[in-house]
């Protein structure tokens, strides 16, 4: 069934997508391709889901840079200045660090650099708020059709799904971005899809996305004026989320083995941190070099056999690969981002986006990603967008 829907629902994605286009056609095409790809083809193994997302990640890029040669290379906005900082960043840990799988550290600067021309294409081209309310609208619905995939995948499966990604918590995290729209707009049966893709996250098993959206459902209720509304929301929410996280410990009976090896992780970074304060051991380099710091324990002989492993914490990988100003640097990203004053409903909405991508980051890695990015520079672009200064 896993590997059927793997296959198949990529096409009910892509129906979607062509039947919203005739009403909604704000957005480049290639943008929503892309979300959709997201969605549908970026971690799918199935046919060449995967290298098709990839082709689109290629055709963004020649885009990019093609707009740079009409326009004599005009300056990159400076919302992009986050992204070009850890460029440099992450050539600098392959001076100062000795290298030892150059593989590994080329594969993923070339990764990094189609994110980084993906990232300057999508905010290049969703430049008001009208494109993004329309990109939310597409996210809303992706999520809807996905999560309801999902809860007929799991009517046969009933155990954690991965959907259309090759793991839950991903899954998980697209879903909740639907969920985080549609907490903050107005829309018709919204308390229904907020159930059903609710009840999708819970079938993904993933803690750090319900423990995510938990606590974002209750920031959306402090922002309403309604008091009366509030305590509403309130009664139904408390026994909604205390059914749901009982019910989580149902799709989560192995996360002893994997919390054990996260402590042993942790404890492995430390000695790094002791060791390699301010420079880490280079960009993409910890799963090749964690086996030398293993801590001599029982913790360490959990994860003493294995060649290969990542921090599952972006914190942790930044501050073990990058070093401790590299680190600092990023905390300051997630602290200005803090500080952007809010003026509208798409300001409140990149900044639930924002809150959820680190949110998820301690447990998993995302630089890698572009949708972490994405999530990471929202706010930054959507104060620029509703200030009416957006060149």
């Amino acid at each position: 069934m896993d590997i059927l829907f793997k296959q198949f629902f990529p096409i009910i994605m892509l129906l979607a997508l062509l039947f919203f286009r005739v009403k909604h056609k704000k957005n480049d095409l290639l943008v929503m391709l892309i979300f959709m790809g997201m969605y549908a083809f970026s971690s799918n193994f199935q046919f060449v889901y995967r290298q098709i997302y990839q082709l689109l990640l290629i055709i963004a890029t020649i885009r990019i840079i093609s707009i740079f040669f009409k326009n004599n290379f005009i300056t990159i906005n400076k919302n992009m200045r986050p992204m070009i900082y850890f460029y440099l960043f992450i050539l600098l840990s392959g001076v100062v660090n000795k290298i030892e799988n150059y593989n590994l550290y080329i594969n993923s600067i070339i990764n990094y650099t189609m994110i980084f021309f993906t990232i300057l294409f999508i905010y290049k081209k969703v430049n008001t708020l009208e494109k993004i309310n329309e990109l939310f609208n597409f996210i809303v619905l992706m999520s809807i059709i996905l999560s309801i995939g999902v809860i007929i995948e799991f009517s046969f499966l009933h155990s954690r799904i991965e959907g259309l990604f090759s793991n839950s918590n991903y899954l998980a995290l697209f879903l909740s971005f639907g969920y985080i729209i549609l907490l903050f707009k107005k829309r018709s049966f919204k308390p229904i899809w907020l159930l059903i893709i609710g009840l999708s996250i819970l079938f993904t098993g993933s803690r750090i996305v319900e423990i995510s959206i938990f606590i974002l459902s209750f920031y959306s209720i402090f922002l309403q004026k309604n008091t009366i509304k509030k305590i509403v929301t309130v009664i139904f929410l408390i026994p909604f989320f205390t059914i749901f996280f009982t019910l989580q410990q149902d799709f989560r009976k192995e996360t002893k083995g994997s919390d054990l090896e996260r402590l042993a992780i942790l404890e492995t970074s430390k000695l790094i941190i002791k060791d390699k304060l301010l420079t880490g051991v280079g960009y993409a380099q910890f799963q090749v070099k964690f086996n030398q710091y293993i801590p001599s324990s029982e913790l360490g002989e959990i994860i003493g056999k294995r060649k290969e492993i990542v921090t599952h914490n972006d914190y942790l990988r930044i501050i073990d690969e990058l070093g401790i100003l590299v680190f600092l640097y990023f905390i300051y990203i997630i602290y200005n981002n803090f500080r952007i004053k809010k003026t509208n409903l798409y300001q409140y909405i990149s900044f639930a986006f924002f809150v959820n991508m680190i949110l998820f980051s301690f447990a998993h890695n995302n630089m890698n990603a572009i949708i972490f990015w994405f999530a990471l520079l929202l706010p930054l672009y959507t104060k620029k967008i509703s200030s009416n200064k957006y060149a």
